[in-house]
């Protein structure tokens, strides 16, 4: 038995999903679809689980931005010093 969904509607549109064990573990793993999924304008349908996974990706990724910038000022500071 497969774990993901997989059905090509049109030329244009298909749809794509997981079951909820495997989407944590990818989750779990870092794997860049749920976070592409989580940055995606489009939205055809949500749910208020998956709207509490995209405000904690939204937070993962201004942190992450803060800790880039950080060690960006520091590369640069080290070659001043």
């Amino acid at each position: 038995m497969r774990d993901v969904i997989e059905w090509q509607l049109t030329e244009v549109l298909d749809i794509n999903g997981w079951n909820l064990h495997k989407t944590l573990h990818l989750l779990y793993k870092s794997t860049p679809t749920i976070f592409e999924w989580c940055a995606s304008l489009i939205v055809y349908r949500t749910s208020p689980e998956f709207e509490k996974l995209k405000d904690f990706y939204h937070t993962i990724s201004q942190v992450r931005k803060t800790y880039i910038t950080i060690g960006t000022w520091r590369r640069i500071l080290m070659t001043i010093i």
